[in-house]
């Protein structure tokens, strides 16, 4: 091989692996290369595997490096910003909302929705239930039928279906006709011996312990759901078919590098947020998400809700919001009770 037709060679080469590298690093319109942005989120709201293959994607893309910190759970979460505070904050928007007395919410930037599902064992007798008083009806049994992890949740979901309002404090609800009849009914339920209150309820459904639990979709990411239906919550005869949902993203917290910020959540915007959804047992904000999932359960129920147009968004700032926290121990507590 003679000298010049050497160095065109070199010359060919060398201009492609330029145009690689420039594909490569133009991404978004840049790329820094270096730079760090740190985040904090709760487990009980996103799997560590899907957190850190999302983060490991926006590296390999954008050069960001998000360093990423999980805490067990919302309390442990809430300690941790006595002693300082992350750049970004992976949460529910209603989280955001709390955060500097609601003015977080506008740097909040969804990826997907979490809401309350049933998750049913078809071989032990669960079904596709029409209503949620047919669900009801049949968990007045004498033995375990419906657990449950997310009671006030289930709540919200039906009273907003019903166009009622619910604000997690007892002494208001109970002046609603709709929050104490449906509230009489799990009472019931669980005095009878067919509904309890469980931490991860639907495990003991997959384990074929139980026929029916409800739970929030977050709460079934990364669980094997092959032995299992995944459905979306019966609502009320008296409700509409509207499915109340949460928004859940990332929170852009006072001090963070604002270039560093910008390209993160402009990956995300126009990357793998999607993609992430399923992972984190959302219901993706567009169609176009939802049309590459993949085939499980849970994602065709997730997929099905995004393309249905059913669900609705109460305001990140109600009170229920707020007071979630205190109600759901409140009727736990009522209920283990009665069970």
């Amino acid at each position: 091989m003679n000298r010049n037709r050497l160095r065109r060679i070199l010359i060919l080469l060398t201009a492609a692996l330029l145009c690689l590298v420039m594909a490569r690093v133009s991404y978004g319109g840049q790329r820094s290369g270096t730079g760090r942005l740190t985040l904090w989120f709760s487990l009980t709201d996103c799997p560590r595997e899907a957190m850190e293959s999302l983060l490991s994607a926006c590296y390999l893309d954008t050069g960001i490096r998000v360093e990423a910190t999980g805490y067990p759970g919302e309390e442990a979460l809430g300690e941790a910003f006595e002693n300082g505070r992350p750049d970004l904050l992976y949460c529910a928007q209603s989280r955001a909302a709390l955060l500097g007395g609601g003015s977080a919410s506008a740097d909040f930037h969804a990826i997907g929705s979490r809401l309350p599902l049933l998750v049913v064992n078809t071989g032990l007798g669960g079904a596709d239930y029409e209503s949620l008083e047919a669900l009801l009806d049949a968990a007045e049994t004498d033995k375990p039928f419906l657990a449950g992890d997310c009671w006030a949740d289930l709540m919200h979901a039906a009273l907003a279906s019903q166009g009622k309002t619910m604000y997690g404090d007892g002494a208001w609800d109970k002046k609603n006709a709709a929050f104490t009849q449906l509230y009489n009914r799990l009472a019931m339920a669980a005095f009878r011996g067919g509904l309890l209150p469980l931490e991860n309820a639907a495990e003991y459904v997959r384990q074929g312990r139980l026929p029916c639990a409800v739970t929030l979709s977050s709460s079934l990411a990364g669980l094997r759901t092959d032995a299992v239906e995944v459905l979306p919550l019966p609502l009320p005869e008296a409700g509409e078919t509207r499915y109340a949902a949460e928004r859940m993203g990332f929170a852009v917290l006072e001090g963070a590098p604002p270039q560093r910020t910008e390209v993160f959540l402009h990956w995300l915007e126009n990357g793998r947020g999607g993609e992430t959804t399923y992972a984190a047992g959302l219901v993706p904000l567009t169609k176009g998400a939802a049309a590459s999932h993949p085939n499980s359960a849970l994602s065709r129920t997730l997929s099905s809700l995004a393309v249905g147009g059913k669900l609705c968004w109460p305001d990140a700032e109600e009170l229920f919001f707020r007071n979630r926290p205190a109600c759901e121990r409140s009727l736990r507590e009522a209920l283990d009770l009665l069970a």
